[in-house]
């Protein structure tokens, strides 16, 4: 029986030498195994004292071996008892660590996964700055654009003021010479029919230059109000470059710059019609 434990513990030591609580169970079975040494000593002393006891009651040396050997039997059962017990355990420890494995196995996957998603979002947020930036030049771009439209929308309202000026002063004088042609025409004029043709053309001249000043006050109220759409445009586009600008939001502002480029184009062109009607 104990040349049988001493195997079933040499399997147990080689098949679980990386596992720490098999050891620990190995041992306690050891440590019960010197008790039961210590008990069968007992036993054995007991029973000397009984085969003592025995052969001083005249009792067959054929009796008492049958008890020991029933003993034995009842030690190596309990011991073969303890053996599956250690066994089953094994078996448990072995289960445990094969699940740790697998969850070790998909942790790993997990975060294996989650530095690829990461690596993903790390390159979309470099896709996003250097689109940001090229946003920001074509920003700058559009701006000067922009302001080289106001430079040119500032130059047609000069020429404009001053064509009113002009106007204004031709309106004047005109006034002036049909008063003093009234004076005169009280005083020297004989024929009615070339007094009447003559303030008529007067009459009309003066109603014409009244008209152009009307269209070119009309064209400078227009310009006024596309400087201050192009003020609002300037301040919209501020707002969106500081708020981080998208890609929708680039969008409008060049069709803005191009509808006001296509406006100060169109608003260039009456100036040209007064110039050759001055002409």
């Amino acid at each position: 029986a104990e040349e049988r434990m001493c195997d079933a513990i040499e399997v147990l030591l080689e098949e679980n030498v990386n596992n720490k609580e098999a050891r620990e169970v190995v041992r306690e079975a050891e440590e019960e195994e010197r008790l039961n040494e210590y008990d069968l000593n007992i036993e054995l002393h007991k029973q000397d004292l009984v085969i003592s006891s025995l052969k001083d009651e005249n009792v067959t040396m054929k009796d008492l071996m049958e008890r020991m050997r029933v003993k034995q039997a009842e030690v190596v059962r309990e011991t073969e008892g303890q053996l599956q017990t250690m066994r089953v355990q094994v078996e448990e420890e072995r289960e445990r660590g094969a699940m740790a494995k697998g969850e070790l196995e998909g942790l790993t996957n997990a975060l294996k996964e989650q530095q690829q998603q990461q690596k993903v979002l790390v390159k979309q947020v470099e896709n996003m700055q250097k689109e940001r930036r090229e946003l920001a030049d074509r920003h700058k771009d559009e701006t000067k654009v922009l302001v080289g439209q106001l430079e040119e929308q500032m130059k047609d309202r000069g020429e404009l003021v001053e064509r009113v000026k002009e106007l204004e002063e031709k309106v004047g004088e005109v006034e002036r010479e049909r008063d003093e042609w009234m004076r005169e025409w009280e005083v020297k004029c004989e024929d009615e029919e070339d007094a009447m043709t003559l303030l008529e053309e007067k009459q009309e001249q003066l109603v014409e230059c009244v008209e152009e000043v009307k269209l070119i006050k009309a064209l400078l109220l227009e310009e006024q109000q596309k400087q201050q759409q192009f003020q609002q445009q300037q301040q919209q586009q501020q707002h969106q470059r500081q708020g981080g600008a998208t890609r929708g939001s680039s969008r409008p502002s060049s069709t803005s710059s191009k509808t006001s480029a296509s406006r100060s184009s169109s608003t260039r062109a009456p100036p040209s019609s007064s110039q050759t009607r001055r002409k």
